[in-house]
This record gives C-alpha cells, sequence and structure tokens, in this order.
C-alpha cells in the first residue's frame, strides 16, 4: 500500500465526522440543504460522491486551474 493511499485512507473517518459535524451545527442553525462545487473528477468530486452528496449537474469550463487552464466543475447538495 502506498503512502498516499494509506493517507487518505486515515483521513476519510477525520472528514466523515468534520462533514457530519458540520451538518449537525446547520440543522441547529435552521439550515435545511446545503449546496458545493468541486472540480469535476478531483479527490474532491469522489469524497463528496462517497458522503452521499447528490450531484446537481455539472458546468465545462467552469473553474480556473492554477495554470490558468479551465475545468468542468460538478455541483452537488446534501439535504439535511
Amino acid at each position: 500500500m502506498s503512502s498516499e493511499r494509506w493517507d487518505r485512507d486515515r483521513a476519510d473517518p477525520l472528514v466523515d465526522g468534520l462533514i457530519e459535524g458540520l451538518a449537525e451545527l446547520l440543522v441547529d442553525a435552521g439550515r435545511t440543504v446545503l449546496m458545493l462545487d468541486t472540480i469535476s473528477g478531483s479527490e474532491a468530486d469522489r469524497l463528496y460522491r462517497s458522503v452521499g452528496w447528490t450531484e446537481l449537474g455539472s458546468v465545462p469550463n467552469y473553474a480556473t486551474m492554477p495554470d490558468g487552464e479551465l475545468a468542468p466543475t460538478t455541483f452537488f447538495y446534501r439535504e439535511l
């Protein structure tokens, strides 16, 4: 197992806990739906799918990468 994969495996429960903790705070604040966007096909894209976010759609050439290239963005939502 590579160290990169080990780090990701170790981080997954932390990420899950952070997302769930944030969701609880937002419910307490009266929020009902969260929305976010991320670069399509990225690690974040895979993460949000794996923890139950629903894809709303994607927009081509929406995000500007550090090198100036444009990349597609996927929008997600999650009902609380």
